[in-house]
């Protein structure tokens, strides 16, 4: 594998970690910590221990794919899948909120949604595509 690709995978998956832990923090500074009884507040023991659980799948499978386990790509990029899906589903909530009670921390919320989204994407190109280089014959 070209180790420009490999750098580039394993910058996204940084910026990917960050977008995602700071929306983790954000979302208990937003009205949204406002919603239920089992929410996490801002500074508790349950938004760190999320944050703590949020890097470790972010940087466990990261770090053994950089000591060169290559199938480790694929639990990643089902990783990835799932940091996706979780954000594409917060989006309409964190969008209605923003509708009904518009605050500057939810708008942040939607861009930060949004941003890692677009990581998460960028992501699997990153991961996923091929060297432009042709084959050499050894």
């Amino acid at each position: 594998m070209d180790s420009t690709i490999r750098k580039n995978m394993v910058y996204v998956t940084l910026i990917s970690a960050v977008f995602f832990t700071s929306l983790l923090i954000l979302i208990t500074l937003s009205p949204l910590n406002q919603t239920g009884p089992n929410v996490n507040q801002f500074n508790s023991t349950g938004m760190w221990l999320a944050v703590g659980m949020v890097l470790f799948c972010y940087l466990f499978p990261l770090l053994v794919y950089i000591r060169g386990v290559q199938s480790m790509k694929m639990v990643m990029a089902i990783l990835c899948g799932v940091g996706l899906l979780i954000a594409l589903s917060v989006l309409p909530i964190i969008g209605w909120l923003l509708y009904r009670e518009p605050h500057p921390t939810t708008l942040t919320l939607l861009v930060l949604g949004l941003l890692l989204c677009i990581t998460n994407i960028i992501w699997f190109f990153s991961a996923f595509m091929r060297s432009s280089r042709p084959p050499t014959m050894s």
